[in-house]
Order: structure tokens, then C-alpha cells, then sequence
């Protein structure tokens, strides 16, 4: 962990993105970011997000207030997380502002679209892709620590070994013992297949208590095409997508004045992460802004891969 020391334009970025966005919706606002390190696939697991640095976000949200504003705007990128990180998240930004809004410009996935969902307002770069709300869960394997999706797990459990034992059992019966089908029920994580049904009830559940009081979102279509039926964990979804679902959002055309600005910030925050890390075999996972602050997250590249 470091205080980032080229935060200096990303600052006047921020502080212009500030003025842009309150002028464009009339508004005093702060304005925090939220980066992660979504370049390279192999640190995903460690750029996470989760409870063990909420901390250090509630910290970035408390020192964005400046005066009297109540209303927060947080540049989010991220490929998501645990399940409980976005209720969290919103109850420290309540703590300081009435309202915010989440502002995406890359990537914003799975606990990053839910997080989206719960804010005020959406506002992204119209190219931004979102996807379904699948929490994520955190494994260990031969190859360190991994990312799983939480429906992967259950539809494995649920369908794919069944279906698997099924076929297997219709076309050759001689070979597939009884025994054998024993040790493949056996041999499966339990606790791994409870720990994704408990993380898919608890989105749920956050759905229903934030998302349902506004009348224009219709939550059974919205869970319907974002947690229980969706064809992949990857499945891109557009900010038009989640507006059809009732969710109000702005979208930003990638030459729009303001649009600029935030890409630009965006292409200067994950440089910090890639390239302007501080120590040997180091590379930044996250970065947590605001034109007060800095903090920049940094593991050593052995631990990453």
C-alpha cells in the first residue's frame, strides 16, 4: 500500500469532472473513484472487491466532502466481488452524503453492476459494459487463489454433474458403476456449492430492500435477466440494457466534453496501477481517489500470478 505520487492530473481531472458533472445535472456534488486493475486477468482475484478494504473506501468517500455538498458521484471500475460489498458500500457513502451516483466508464461488473443498481443515478460512457449480478467467490487451487462465479458453482452442482451422470449412465451402463457415481458425488465442495447459494440469496435480498421501493424498476424482470437466468457470467450488458429495466441512467457519447474528461482520468488512473508503481515486481491493484487523497493498493507480482 502507498500514497500515490503522481496524483497531481488525475487531481485537476477530478476537480474538473466535478465542475462538468454539477453543472450538467445542476447539482453540488464530491467526487471519489473507485479503480481497479482490470488489465491483466491473472491479478483479477486480487482486485476484488471486498469487505477488507472497505475501510480504505469509506475513508476516499469521507475525505471527497468538501462543505456542504450531500451528493456523491464514485468513478467505479471494477469486475466485481463479494456479495456484500455493495450494501456496505452504500450504507459508509449514507454516512456522509444523502445521494450518490456511480460513474462507469470501462468495466463495471457482477458486485460493480450491483453497485450501479443501488446508486441515485447511473451515468457511463455509452461503450461501458456492466453484466449480470453475480457475486464472486474467492478459492484457493495448485495455482494460488482464484475468482469463481457463484451461478457457475450452482449450476454445476445443480445440473451439469447430473447430466453428466445421466448420459454417462444411459450409454454405457457397464462402465459406470454405482460406485463410481458415489465417488463423484463425494468428491464435490459442499461447502463451496452452500457458500454460492448463500452469496445469490444475499443479492437477491439486496435487490428486494433497495430496488423494489422505486416504483419504475421492475425487480422480477430485472433478477430474472441479471441473477437467475442469465448465459454466462460474462455476458455484457449495456447502460441502454439497464435502462430498460427501469434504472435511471445518463448516457455519455465518448466525445462528449465531460465524457472526455472521465476517460481521460480513467486512462490515467489504471497507468498508475500498470506502470507508475513504486518497488520491484510490484504491481497496483486498486486505487482509491478523490482530489484530497490517494491511495494506491500494491502486491508483488510472484503473489499475482
Amino acid at each position: 500500500m502507498q500514497e500515490n505520487l503522481f496524483h497531481s492530473k488525475r487531481r485537476e481531472l477530478l476537480i474538473e469532472i466535478q465542475k462538468q458533472l454539477g453543472k450538467k445535472l445542476e447539482e453540488s456534488l464530491a467526487v471519489a473513484s473507485y479503480i481497479a486493475n482490470t488489465s491483466d486477468p491473472a491479478i483479477a482475484p486480487l482486485t476484488m472487491m471486498s469487505l477488507s478494504h472497505i475501510m480504505h473506501f469509506e475513508d476516499i468517500v469521507k475525505t471527497a466532502k468538501n462543505g456542504d455538498q450531500n451528493k456523491l458521484a464514485l468513478i467505479l471500475e471494477t469486475y466485481g466481488g463479494e456479495s456484500d460489498f455493495p450494501e456496505e458500500a452504500l450504507k459508509r457513502i449514507h454516512t456522509y452524503f444523502d445521494e450518490f451516483y456511480v460513474v462507469a466508464v470501462n468495466i463495471c461488473k457482477s458486485a460493480g453492476t450491483l453497485l450501479s443498481l443501488l446508486s441515485n443515478k447511473l451515468i457511463a460512457i455509452k461503450s461501458a459494459s456492466f453484466g449480470p449480478v453475480d457475486p464472486q467467490l474467492l478459492i484457493s487451487g495448485p495455482q494460488g487463489n482464484q475468482s469463481i462465479a457463484a451461478r457457475s458453482v450452482k449450476e454445476t452442482m445443480e445440473n451439469t454433474i447430473q447430466d453428466f451422470i445421466d448420459h454417462k449412465i444411459k450409454n454405457i451402463p457397464s462402465q459406470f458403476k454405482p460406485s463410481l457415481i458415489a465417488a463423484i458425488l463425494t468428491s464435490q465442495n459442499y461447502l463451496l456449492y452452500q457458500n454460492s447459494l448463500d452469496a445469490l440469496a444475499q443479492t437477491e435480498k439486496v435487490i428486494d430492500n433497495y430496488l423494489k421501493p422505486r416504483t419504475k424498476i421492475n425487480t422480477t424482470k430485472l433478477k430474472q435477466e441479471l441473477l437467475t437466468t442469465p448465459l454466462s457470467h460474462a455476458q455484457g450488458v449495456s447502460i441502454d440494457d439497464l435502462n430498460k429495466l427501469g434504472i435511471d441512467t445518463i448516457s455519455l457519447e465518448p466525445n462528449d466534453n465531460l465524457a472526455r474528461l472521465i476517460i481521460e482520468y480513467h486512462r490515467r488512473a489504471m497507468r498508475a496501477l500498470v506502470m507508475e508503481v513504486q518497488g520491484n515486481n510490484a504491481v497496483g491493484t486498486l486505487l482509491f481517489e478523490n482530489e484530497n487523497r490517494s491511495l494506491q493498493i500494491n502486491v508483488k507480482v510472484q503473489q499475482a500470478r
